[in-house]
């Protein structure tokens, strides 16, 4: 069934697009949340919020893909 905005559900979240560079796609963090070690090697990966986007959204990036020094710098 298609979607129908009504009073009860409120209108659907709309979220920005990523910016291209150097043409990759990349997306602004809001926040970073929480620190783990995962998998075999106990790669350390952050849980980030992203700009613009529903808490739903958030993900774990691992920490060579994170390119936000002062948001990384606060978090620690």
């Amino acid at each position: 069934m298609p979607y129908k905005e009504t009073d009860q559900h409120r209108p659907n979240f709309i979220e920005p697009p990523p910016e291209i560079l150097e043409g990759k796609p990349e997306w602004e963090v809001k926040q970073i949340l929480k620190e783990r070690n995962y998998g075999r090697w106990k790669k350390k990966q952050y849980l980030v919020q992203w700009k613009g986007y529903s808490p739903a959204h958030n993900s774990w990036v691992n920490s060579k893909d994170l390119h936000a020094p002062e948001l990384l710098a606060d978090f620690e």
